[in-house]
């Protein structure tokens, strides 16, 4: 796909002339899934694809076939076992526009089915134990930020407040999301604290008979405190850090974390 099909469908939508989306012009969309170039993927694509999605130029069908697309093993786990491959900008494009996605079934079109929500919840819980690559910043190439754990922070958020996602399922995302944050052995620095505080403090907003649930387990999480290894010295100040940024946005809950 060039970059003149973009550059056309940008303006186009920015103009109000365009009404509709093909299904052969969303196979070329696709193509572009998982660019290197920071300034295309993150200036570009990534509000071009929000654009179709929420002015409703995708049909209810396919903002229904591409949700259940864009968890297979060419988008969400593209590569997933290969170590720092840039297949990690096709996964991260797949947790932009699945959050995108699951926004927009929400908050206006409602066209995604119960059963199809509780198979993204699936396959996110999946993804999270299999995801690797914690590269934040890849200088090589000059190819961007990759902040998969932030990204998924975003979409695990926008899920837990779908009122058609049951209850225990969203307290699975919470708790598999803060588990991978948990077994975590190098220093958090891209403020991935911050990320998990603010699904937990959402997840608790929605169900404040859950709460427990979220303080058990992080009360359960006891890091190494002889700083024998780098490893319990992360571990150690990742807590920390996020015991911190619950504090900042609910006392309530910090005092519970403490009792």
């Amino acid at each position: 796909m060039t970059i003149y099909f973009i550059k056309s469908l940008q303006l186009e939508l920015t103009n109000n002339t365009r009404q509709i989306l093909t299904d052969s012009e969303i196979e070329q969309l696709l193509t572009h899934f998982g660019s290197t170039n920071p300034l295309l993927r993150d200036t570009i694509f990534h509000p071009l694809c929000s654009k179709l999605i929420t002015a409703n130029i995708l049909t209810r069908q396919q903002k229904r076939t591409l949700t259940k697309r864009l968890l297979t093993k060419d988008y969400l786990f593209k590569n997933i076992s290969l170590h720092a491959s840039d297949a990690i900008f096709q996964r991260i494009d797949s947790l932009v526009m699945l959050n995108q996605l699951i926004a927009n079934d929400n908050t206006v079109a409602n066209f995604l089915l119960s059963d199809q929500l509780e198979d993204t919840a699936t396959a996110l819980i999946k993804y999270m134990s299999e995801e690797t690559d914690y590269r934040g910043f890849i200088f090589e190439g000059g190819k961007g930020m990759a902040l998969f754990y932030v990204t998924l922070a975003e979409l695990l958020t926008t899920s837990i407040q779908h009122p058609q996602l049951s209850d225990s399922t969203k307290y699975e995302l919470v708790k598999h999301f803060f588990k991978i944050y948990s077994q975590r052995s190098h220093h958090f620095i891209y403020n991935e604290e911050q990320a998990l505080a603010n699904t937990i403090l959402t997840f608790t907003n929605i169900i404040p008979s859950m709460e427990v649930n979220i303080i058990t387990d992080i009360a359960q999480w006891h890091p190494e405190t002889l700083f024998t290894s780098a490893e319990h010295v992360a571990s150690f100040y990742n807590k920390k850090r996020l015991e911190q940024a619950l504090m900042a946005h609910n006392q309530h809950l910090s005092i519970r974390l403490n009792t």
